[in-house]
């Protein structure tokens, strides 16, 4: 079962403050707004994949993630070969090749990859898809 979840942004800028400061600070204030639905996004991302989804006929059951599979060492740091097992899951695991993969990653896990040689060498990674 698929259900919404609903989000609200108060725009806490009044007529009159527009007008006093002679400088619109809807920019600035609108980019603050995409910021907080951005981040209210991802908690829900996060929330769905790694959460307990709401299942049956009227989503009052609750089903934990029972797929969850672990690629390598998390102390290891993230890898090419890493990244070559994850894709060998999804491919084991039927998924339908058309469908865009992402990851979701952290600064450290950036870091991880820019400093290795076969990412950020034109040589190496001038394949933009891992063959299945």
């Amino acid at each position: 079962m698929v259900t919404m979840d609903h989000y609200e942004y108060a725009d806490l800028i009044d007529s009159q403050d527009m007008i006093q400061t002679l400088i619109s600070p809807s920019s600035s204030y609108a980019q603050a707004a995409a910021y907080a639905i951005g981040r209210a996004c991802d908690d829900a991302i996060i929330d769905a994949a790694l959460g307990t989804a709401s299942t049956g006929k009227t989503g009052s059951t609750s089903t934990s993630n029972a797929n969850t599979v672990s690629v390598g060492s998390p102390a290891a740091g993230l890898t090419i070969a890493k990244l070559v097992e994850a894709r060998k899951v999804f491919a084991n695991g039927s998924v339908d090749p058309s469908i865009p993969l992402y990851i979701a990653v952290g600064p450290e896990q950036i870091e991880d990859l820019l400093n290795n040689t076969t990412v950020t060498s034109a040589d190496f990674n001038s394949v933009n898809t891992l063959p299945i």
